[in-house]
């Protein structure tokens, strides 16, 4: 069995970025994991990382002293050394009372959490991380690492598409209230032809105009005037058929 060492705290690496930094190493191992390599990978400050993520690496013998990758990191990246790394780790850091209570994937959470609690004195969202991790090694479930990478690229589709519904909206929006404006401007349109004598194809014009016709003027002059009138104003011969 391997030496057991018993930290003051034991890992806090959150299960995504385990999955995240196991992905990118199978990729390419780094020279050395640093708080900057940490924080570009990982999308957080390097304050962050050199205070949290980097000492759980170091607990778990991913990475030595000076932060270069070790031997078990390298069998880390491959599928079918993984459940034999978890098992390593495990042994490595947690104490044996601890793995008494479960070890597998029929770990018992509320006994671990409460394990935790009583041998930390961490506060609930501590004991909420060292949990997470420890089961995650226990379970050594490859299948998880899957169901995250899916989850990443799904919400990744999903932004990408509301980013482009919303641009496609936004300019559908626009082009859909056009027919709206058109037909409104077609029936406005047709309402005034209505209005208006069939014959006319003119803009309307609205005049204002005084006939003085003499007293002593005949009826047939007075029709030759409106028949004038209409000739010119209306481009009609025919006074009778005056509105």
């Amino acid at each position: 069995m391997a030496d057991v060492l018993v930290p003051r705290s034991f890992p806090v690496l959150p299960v995504k970025h385990w999955w995240i930094l196991r992905d990118r190493f199978r990729r390419s191992i780094p020279g050395t994991v640093s708080a900057n390599y940490l924080s570009t990978v990982l999308a957080m400050t390097e304050q962050s990382a050199q205070a949290n993520i980097i000492p759980s690496l170091r607990t778990t013998g991913l990475i030595d002293e000076s932060g270069k990758p070790t031997d078990l990191a390298r069998k880390w990246r491959d599928d079918a050394q993984y459940t034999q790394v978890c098992k390593i780790i495990l042994d490595r850091v947690y104490p044996e009372e601890l793995r008494d209570i479960g070890s597998d994937e029929n770990v018992d959470r509320v006994q671990i959490g409460r394990w935790f609690a009583n041998h930390t004195g961490g506060g609930e969202a501590l004991i909420r991380k060292y949990s997470a991790f420890y089961i995650t090694l226990c379970e050594a479930d490859l299948s998880k690492g899957k169901a995250s990478d899916n989850n990443k690229e799904q919400s990744t589709k999903t932004t990408k598409n509301g980013a482009l519904k919303k641009n496609t909206t936004g300019k559908a929006g626009v082009k859909d209230h056009q027919p709206d404006t058109e037909t409104a401007r077609e029936a406005h349109v047709n309402t005034l032809t209505e209005q208006k004598p069939r014959h006319s194809r003119q803009p309307d014009i609205h005049l204002n105009i005084q006939v003085h016709i003499s007293s002593d003027a005949t009826p047939d002059q007075i029709d030759q005037i409106f028949s004038s009138m209409a000739k010119h104003l209306y481009n009609r011969g025919d006074v009778s058929e005056r509105g």
